[in-house]
């Protein structure tokens, strides 16, 4: 009866640890970029995480953040990256008001980069999918 009792504890611990998916187990932000620039990003940053490169209509992997900030809504992270060898900076940075300002430490997310153009000036913008 023991031995049957020790068998089925096995079991169950196994089947617990068999149904938990790595994604069940990590804990913070998730986000998925898609490249809409319409063109290949080198040395792409955003926020705390160098992605490197980015094709043409490519997406990332979900990668994993600590935290990720949003400003009413609206992603608000630093981004960074070249297009035809073109250093570009992030249009997200133009979110100066910071009435809504909050770091999300949960969540999953798909978010679009675009480019945006102010006064002959491009920027990478990242936009919620």
């Amino acid at each position: 009866m023991k031995n049957i009792k020790l068998i089925l504890q096995v079991l169950f611990v196994s089947l617990a640890i068999i149904s938990c998916t790595k994604e069940d187990a990590i804990n913070g932000v998730k986000v998925k970029f898609y490249n809409e620039t319409g063109s290949k990003i080198e040395k792409l940053n955003i926020g705390t995480k160098e992605i490197g490169v980015l094709d043409i209509n490519a997406t990332t992997n979900y990668i994993i953040y600590e935290e990720f900030g949003f400003d009413t809504g609206m992603p608000d992270e630093n981004c960074s990256g070249n297009i035809n060898e073109e250093p570009l900076k992030s249009y997200n940075t133009f979110y100066w008001c910071g009435t809504e300002k909050t770091q999300v430490e949960e969540g999953i997310y798909e978010m679009s980069l675009k480019l945006v153009e102010v006064n002959s000036v491009k920027y990478l913008s990242i936009d919620l999918k």
